[in-house]
């Protein structure tokens, strides 16, 4: 999904948010990926991938690991975080009725094509579940981002994101190229990990 310095549309329009959150919540089942690209302001491309693509498939897994934290170390960490902060409900749409189909359809999951016309709350436990779980795969990526970049230690928001999706019950994680990951880190990892977690 593409971004771009001036405007993050992938995070504020209801049928972007709405792919989104088709990828998070079959998360469990990997058959759905969710990559993320941006400009800069130099309009050079950047690519965040759920997992290893390319040429970085061809080669050993750790090499392939290396390749990938190289080509996400440039990624506009701005951007990235401005996904913390995903709201589907406020999301906007050039179609109302689309919008309350989306919202319906995150609501209800199983719910008759008739259901989805019917008005929608505007606040709904599935629609924080979807923010949750959003939230957290966008703090996962900047986590690894923030040690690879150098930084001593990731902000508090990034892991209190990844702690709130209770729901959650993978992660995939890679700190190859995180040269200032210590122990200490590694501690604070395991502990804002989600709590019905099965599978690291």
């Amino acid at each position: 999904r593409p971004l771009t310095t001036t405007t993050t549309t992938p995070f504020t329009r209801i049928w972007c948010c709405f792919e989104e959150s088709i990828a998070v919540e079959e998360r469990d089942t990997n058959s759905l990926l969710l990559d993320v690209a941006a400009t800069d302001l130099c309009h050079v491309a950047h690519v965040i991938t759920d997992g290893l693509v390319g040429a970085e498939t061809r080669v050993l897994p750790i090499l392939g690991l290396l390749c990938k934290s190289r080509r996400e170390q440039s990624f506009p960490m701005d951007l990235l975080q401005k996904g913390l902060s995903v709201d589907i409900a406020t999301a906007q749409a050039s179609k109302e009725e689309d919008k309350t189909r989306i919202l319906n359809s995150v609501r209800c999951p199983r719910a008759r094509t008739w259901a989805l016309d019917t008005p929608f709350p505007t606040q709904h436990p599935r629609y924080d579940a979807v923010n949750r779980a959003l939230a957290s795969h966008f703090a996962l990526t900047s986590i690894q981002q923030s040690y690879r970049n150098g930084q001593a230690q990731a902000p508090s928001s990034l892991w209190q994101a990844l702690r709130s999706d209770a729901e959650r019950k993978n992660i995939q994680v890679s700190l190859t190229g995180c040269h200032n990951f210590r122990d200490p880190d590694l501690r604070i990892l395991i502990d804002n990990l989600p709590s019905k977690l099965q599978s690291l």
